[in-house]
């Protein structure tokens, strides 16, 4: 399944699990969507473990306490990279994240 594939249905099962938890308590359809969309939005954007990611050197963002950034995990050297400056940042800091998030589309 392809990643937006993968989106889809997480964010569908997020949906459903809220619909269940609030049932017929919706005071109106604004109200419904409302809530619909917080919930959308919350499995979008929430930090994934890092046993999740891809391992095919797609781009990513890593956090490793307290660094967040684009990193990618190189399948030469079996290690997660931080974009640009390798495995260990400038400072000699190297990265073992526990936790990611896929990047986000570019502007078309």
């Amino acid at each position: 399944m392809s990643e937006d594939g993968e989106l889809v249905e997480r964010v569908a099962d997020a949906l459903k699990r809220k619909m269940v938890e609030v049932g017929s308590r919706f005071g109106s359809s604004r109200e419904a969507i409302e809530i619909l969309a917080r919930a959308a939005i919350a499995e979008v954007q929430r930090w994934r473990p890092i046993e999740e990611a891809p391992r095919d050197g797609t781009p990513i963002i890593a956090w490793d306490a307290p660094m967040r950034g684009e990193a990618y995990f190189e399948t030469g050297d079996k290690q997660w990279w931080w974009t640009n400056t390798g495995p260990c940042e400038y400072t000699g800091r190297c990265i073992f994240p526990t936790q990611w998030q896929p990047l986000p589309a570019p502007p078309q």
